[in-house]
């Protein structure tokens, strides 16, 4: 008997009618303070680059409700009218709305998450099939709303997270996953892959905490005022070459053209430009030199750079939170995701926005109440919206392939200085006329740097590239091969650094995360005393927290302690500086090279591909790292790497202790020899068995 599809149709119609449920979280325990959010985001964001910068916030209201609505209703009709109803939805979509509260087990920003997930599993569903799978005899879900699986679980007391994504499905092995690939057409089919290579993820989600402070920002977005003058700490600063990154296009024909304001170019940045004098300053020629500003005196390092407000005092004034919502968390995570959509949401108010590429413009509808929204109801919205999300990235691929087919997947796990997801090119910077360049070894450069005490950072990959560096000041001595260095004074601030007494950082990609915070890779250029620009391949370490600075500055004694045993086959340390605008600590190191996990030559094969020499290499490094009286406490192969010659390195001792017991160092030299003969991996994470041996025997751990 045929499916009767007006009945099917209107159960349809019926089920996107019902009002989701009411958010019940639990409450939290005791006096637990939010965080805003943390510093990394607030140190990365300020340099953006400003072609991506936020500019404008125009209010679009109801019409782009009714855009994603009206849109919806195009393709349900569509649906309708091609008898393509198969099973009876009340039955095949399993929808399991009620009208009692949803009670989470988690509170905060997590709760909300699962309360959304769960509200729009029935949406995301009737999305897919609707736009891209309507001949599949049934309504399976394709896209996945939820905390972006790589970034880690949402902390219990952030009371905003951007790190929500609505995402393309991933497989075991890394590929786009679709369950009934024969049910969509060929050439869909090949456009998705093509989408899911650039970046599995297609729309931003920013998650707060619920409390009536949430919803204010929420309500209150369109009265946000656009920060300018950022970094502005450091004057007469060189001036990088202009970046030959390819800015992604918008969609041609935007599914939500009648909200755009046509042909208005966007508005100053509101910060000054650079004078001719600054660009006379990178060459060389100006004695006016580099200046920390005033403050800076006064901003210097705090003890915990967490941005920590008690529940109490969440009542600051608005428009900062507006600036870090819109900006620090919606706008910037939109621009590294190459995103359009970004949702603002705290599971009672939320709210759309559209982000124009070409004029920098957020585009924001009217506040949505979840529960009460009737006109249009809040599932159908959701289906309309999931719709857009996925013709507008459909549509930016297509215009991309013939605007700037060059752009690739994001950088994010990549682990070279390459070209990333915005096509930016890692240049070099090139001097003044007549100058010369020297290519030297990390040696002779780490004896310059050493003798250096400000430091100028620029970040320059993805989405980055400073309008103006971040100052640092030396706070931990340049430790060389040739013995212990001394402690010094901290240096002035309040003077002006000529070029040649400052040390220039270009910060590339991220490479890795750990105890001691995030890892780039880097190069460095300083001036010798001839005039020459000599430069170094180099790692930087960026401590934000508390705990994170305290893990570096012991790793720093360990390198100390290794120098002053002359150890050889460990990164060389160029000292540690402090932000003068408060928050971060950074380590520098010379670069030694690929680690033994992505040397592999079966990537999928634990067994790590070494010469004998090499490891023969390694355990003599780790031999002459005992003789020093510290054990490792962490080889892995993500800890051992090889340079181009083939030199065995053995890295990362912020979990390293000093003076181990001599059990604990022959066990742990049995480790490595196990890791490197027969691939059996330990995991550092156990403390080694307490030796049944007489501690006097000198067996026990410690």
């Amino acid at each position: 008997m045929p499916l009767d599809q007006d009945a099917a149709a209107r159960q349809l119609e019926e089920i996107l009618s019902k009002p989701p449920p009411v958010l019940a979280l639990p409450l939290p325990a005791g006096e637990t303070p939010l965080r805003l959010g943390y510093p990394t985001r607030f140190f990365y964001d300020k340099h953006i680059d400003k072609s991506f910068e936020l500019r404008r916030i125009v209010q679009a209201g109801a019409p782009m409700l009714d855009q994603f609505n009206d849109l919806a209703g195009q393709h349900l009709d569509e649906f309708h009218t091609n008898a393509q109803h198969a099973p009876i939805p009340s039955s095949s979509l399993r929808t399991s709305l009620s009208d009692s509260p949803f009670k989470p087990e988690d509170s905060g920003v997590r709760g909300v998450a699962r309360y959304l997930a769960e509200c729009t599993n029935l949406t995301r569903r009737v999305s897919s099939r609707l736009s891209l799978f309507p001949k599949a005899p049934e309504w399976h879900q394709f896209l996945l709303l939820g905390r972006v699986a790589r970034e880690g679980q949402a902390d219990s007391v952030l009371a905003v997270d951007e790190i929500h994504a609505l995402a393309l499905p991933t497989s075991a092995e890394g590929k786009l996953q679709i369950r009934e690939p024969q049910h969509v057409s060929p050439d869909l089919l090949l456009d998705l892959q093509k989408l899911y290579s650039r970046s599995d993820l297609v729309g931003t989600w920013v998650v707060m905490t619920p409390s009536a402070k949430a919803e204010s920002l929420i309500t209150a977005l369109d009265r946000a005022t656009i920060p300018s003058n950022r970094n502005a700490g450091t004057r007469s600063f060189p001036i990088l070459p202009r970046s030959t990154r390819l800015v992604p296009p918008d969609s041609p024909d935007p599914v939500w053209s009648t909200i755009l304001v046509p042909n208005e170019p966007p508005p100053s940045s509101g910060r000054k430009l650079r004078s001719a004098g600054a660009e006379a300053v990178f060459g060389g020629h100006s004695t006016c030199g580099y200046s920390p500003s005033a403050i800076d005196c006064l901003r210097l390092r705090r003890a915990d750079a967490g941005i920590s407000c008690p529940t109490r005092a969440y009542m600051s004034p608005i428009v900062c939170r507006l600036r870090l919502i819109v900006r620090n968390e919606g706008w910037a995570r939109a621009v590294e995701t190459d995103s359009s959509v970004i949702v603002f949401t705290c599971g009672t108010l939320e709210r759309i926005a559209i982000r124009h590429r070409e004029t920098q413009t957020l585009y924001l509808s009217d506040v949505i109440n979840i529960t009460q929204i009737r006109h249009p109801p809040y599932l159908r919205l959701q289906v309309g919206l999931y719709i857009a999300v996925l013709k507008d990235a459909l549509s930016r691929l297509h215009e991309s392939e013939v605007v700037s087919p060059e752009l690739r997947r994001s950088t994010r796990k990549r682990r070279a200085q390459e070209d990333d997801a915005l096509g930016n090119q890692s240049k070099r910077r090139k001097t003044a006329a007549g100058s010369s360049r020297t290519f030297e070894r990390p040696q002779s450069a780490i004896k310059i740097a050493g003798g250096l005490d400000f430091m100028l950072l620029y970040l320059r990959y993805g989405m980055h590239d400073s309008p103006a560096p971040a100052s640092f000041i030396r706070s931990a001595p340049c430790l060389v091969s040739s013995g212990d260095a001394e402690e010094k004074t901290r240096p002035s601030v309040k003077r002006k650094y000529l070029r040649e007494e400052c040390i220039v950082v270009i910060l590339g990609p991220q490479i890795g995360t750990g105890a001691t915070g995030i890892a780039h890779t880097a190069s460095l250029e300083v001036v010798d005393v001839q005039g020459r620009m000599v430069t170094a391949n180099i790692v930087v370490k960026i401590a934000f927290l508390a705990e994170q600075q305290q893990k570096m500055r012991h790793e720093f004694q360990v390198y100390r302690r290794l120098v002053a045993h002359k150890v050889k086959g460990v990164p060389e340390v160029y000292g540690i500086f402090d932000d003068l605008e408060g928050g971060a600590i950074i380590l520098l190191m010379s670069h030694c090279g690929t680690t033994l996990w992505d040397l592999r030559v079966d990537p999928m094969s634990y067994d790590l591909d070494t010469k004998a020499s090499q490891r023969t290499r390694f355990l003599a490094i780790l031999d002459a790292i005992h003789a020093a009286g510290v054990r490792h406490h962490d080889l892995r192969p993500l800890n051992l790497l090889l340079d181009d010659r083939g030199q065995a390195h053995i890295i990362d001792f912020d979990v390293a202790k000093l003076d181990p017991t001599e059990g604990g160092k022959r066990r742990e030299r049995r480790a490595l020899v196990d890791l490197l003969f027969d691939g059996v991996y330990p995991d550092p994470s156990f403390p080694s068995l307490p030796s049944t041996v007489a501690s006097d025997s000198g067996d026990g751990d410690e």
